[in-house]
């Protein structure tokens, strides 16, 4: 109070609307419009426009809404950059609270997923540089080679099938065969059994044998001397001399003995003849001498037939005295006899 009157002057009042202090002599208001004193009317009706004025100017005075706080921007932020969004959803907007809610799980769980779905991601891709690392490093293909041609299929052909087989032993005769064979290239011990079953099976079609020999001949190294391209005996425990211990037929025994692969080159020379006869009459010589051994096997088992011992004593004295009547009955020595004994043996002569 002390104060209006220090500062209000006579001729001064205040405005009875806005306070503001005003000249008693004005007809309105400079601050709010309103009419001073008693003026009224049109004064009034101006005064009230006035008053509007200065509230409408006071009104634009007043600072815009921010940008942000604008429905659009917000929306953006939180399809955008929905951190932000959610923030000014929750600060500036009146959408309803269920609305609010319903956003904010839907990008919560939404961002869960995508942090989910990348930390798989990386997983699978650290896993594959790992197995990459550790899976060595894939070596330089060498250029194939050119594949060899397959290796010819040897061929063969019996140039001579020999029964040889005599009537001696437990069980009676027994069934020799003797196949030379001419092949046409060197043999492996593959060969040699292929070719050797393959006669094994037609032989034994046919009938009953005891043991077969197979010898093999290269191109060009004839057949009638030692084989140049293997050998092989098919018997009871692969044994060729025991071929009279099972009967013709019975091949559960049977198996190859020692298979020998190559041979000589060229058939050995013949041993030199000292006989004087010709060759005819030395095989017949061959085959008596054959028959007298034969002969002396057969009395000495006979005669001993469960002890070996006398067996080979008694093979001894017989085997003397039938090769001596042999000797004399062509008229050689006992050493020519040996000697036709080689030939034959190494020049297959038959034994029949």
């Amino acid at each position: 109070m002390v104060q209006e009157a220090d500062t209000k002057q006579p001729d001064e009042m205040y405005c009875s609307n806005c306070g503001a202090l005003v000249k008693k002599d004005v007809q309105f208001c400079h601050q709010c419009g309103t009419a001073i004193g008693g003026a009224s009317g049109p004064a009034s009706s101006a005064g009230s426009v006035a008053a509007a004025a200065t509230r409408a100017s006071m009104s634009s005075e007043q600072p815009t809404q921010p940008w942000y706080t604008q429905t659009w921007v917000i929306v953006l932020a939180l399809l955008f950059f929905f951190p932000l969004g959610l923030f000014l959803m929750w600060r500036f907007t009146r959408w309803q609270t269920w609305l609010k809610t319903t956003i904010t799980v839907v990008l919560s769980l939404l961002t869960i997923l995508f942090i989910i779905g990348t930390a798989a991601g990386e997983e699978d891709d650290t896993a594959k540089a790992v197995r990459e690392e550790a899976s060595p490093s894939p070596a330089v293909e060498a250029p194939s080679p050119t594949p060899e041609p397959p290796a010819e299929t040897v061929t063969y052909d019996i140039a001579e099938r020999e029964d040889v087989s005599f009537d001696f032993g437990a069980f009676g005769a027994a069934i020799r065969i003797v196949y030379r064979v001419t092949v046409s290239g060197p043999l492996t011990e593959d060969d040699i059994r292929r070719i050797a079953q393959e006669i094994i099976d037609d032989e034994t079609s046919q009938q009953d044998v005891n043991a077969i020999a197979f010898f093999f001949h290269l191109p060009g190294t004839g057949t009638t001397g030692a084989y140049s391209a293997g050998a092989a005996f098919w018997a009871p425990n692969g044994d060729w001399a025991s071929a009279d211990t099972v009967r013709a037929g019975d091949y559960s025994k049977h198996q190859f003995g020692d298979i020998d692969v190559g041979g000589a080159i060229e058939n050995p020379a013949p041993p030199a003849d000292t006989t004087g006869l010709p060759e005819d009459q030395r095989r017949t010589i061959f085959k008596e001498l054959l028959a007298a051994e034969h002969r002396a096997d057969a009395e000495a088992y006979a005669a001993y037939p469960d002890d070996v011992d006398k067996q080979v004593d008694l093979w001894d004295e017989l085997l003397d005295k039938y090769r001596a009547e042999v000797c004399a009955k062509y008229g050689i020595t006992e050493d020519q006899s040996y000697e036709i004994d080689a030939e034959g043996i190494t020049q297959y002569w038959p034994t029949e």
